[in-house]
């Protein structure tokens, strides 16, 4: 919290600082996390958010109630064939105290499973 002190007396203003200030893609479990000021992990801070792509020239769009991807968004993530761009948006944060706060739009890029990628050869 901040305190300010009017010029006309002695009133003081009390702001509630924001404690989240980010959000990140968990790759690994397929979910977003949240990011304090700190820069520590709130695992299960992301109220909602929604997610953003092109497939075949047409913009998809999903919603999730809550962290994690949907069903939904993982099917047609899993149709992408070549590396692309995606945006995570409209991201609403839970603080501590359950208050709802907006936290900043960012892109990320999807790399798809490899398959012709079947790993280092032994060649002895």
């Amino acid at each position: 919290m901040q305190a300010q002190t009017n010029d006309g007396g002695g009133t003081i203003k009390v702001r509630k600082q924001q404690v989240l200030k980010k959000a990140e893609y968990d790759e690994t479990e397929d979910k977003l996390i949240a990011i304090d000021v700190y820069g520590n992990p709130k695992t299960e801070a992301v109220a909602s958010f929604e997610l953003h792509f092109e497939l075949k020239g047409k913009r998809q769009g999903y919603f999730s109630p809550n962290n994690k991807l949907t069903p939904e968004m993982m099917k047609a993530l899993k149709a992408v064939k070549k590396a692309t761009k995606v945006w995570f948006t409209k991201i609403k944060g839970s603080e501590a105290d359950g208050h709802l706060v907006d936290l900043p739009d960012f892109d990320y890029m999807i790399f798809p499973k490899c398959k012709n990628c079947a790993g280092i050869k032994n060649t002895n």
